[in-house]
């Protein structure tokens, strides 16, 4: 019976696609925090291989400043606004088991080609990617994986 139970582990083994365990891992929650991680670091004009998104001109700072939304010259630009970009980033895994991040926002091209050759507005930084696995995603894997192991769940 033990040699049967072994065996079954092992045909679940051979079955496992760690993409497709990792899908399952990553909870709403989890995602959520993720989309969260961007806003954080365009706030802080900081693009997703760590570049930094470069800094208001003195003719945008004339122009925004009339309106609500209060610039300095040289801060860093944080596509923030109308708050709408900001607001539409959403993340989820691929079927490759990647981390994806998307935005509906119309304001997604512009942003994108403002940092043309810098690097992507939308994604996390290596640092922040891995800290989001290690507090949100890494246990459920754990558990899924042994699910999956164990009981071919």
């Amino acid at each position: 019976m033990i040699k049967t139970e072994f065996d079954a582990m092992i045909k679940n083994l051979r079955r496992i696609k760690p993409e497709t365990i990792l899908r399952r891992a990553v909870t709403q929650e989890a995602l959520d925090v993720a989309a969260d991680l961007n806003r954080a670091q365009l706030e802080k004009g900081e693009l997703e291989n760590g570049a930094r998104t470069g800094g208001y001109k003195k003719a945008t700072v004339a122009r925004n400043n009339k309106r609500i939304t209060k610039v300095t010259a040289g801060a860093p630009i944080k596509f923030k606004n109308t708050g709408k970009f900001h607001k539409s980033i959403k993340a989820k895994i691929t079927r490759e088991g990647e981390l994806q991040l998307n935005s509906r926002s119309n304001k997604l091209p512009l942003a994108q080609a403002y940092v043309e050759g810098q690097g992507n507005v939308l994604g996390l930084t290596d640092e922040n990617l891995q800290l989001w696995y290690e507090n949100f995603v890494r246990e459920e894997f754990k558990k899924a994986l042994l699910n999956r192991i164990m009981f071919g769940q």
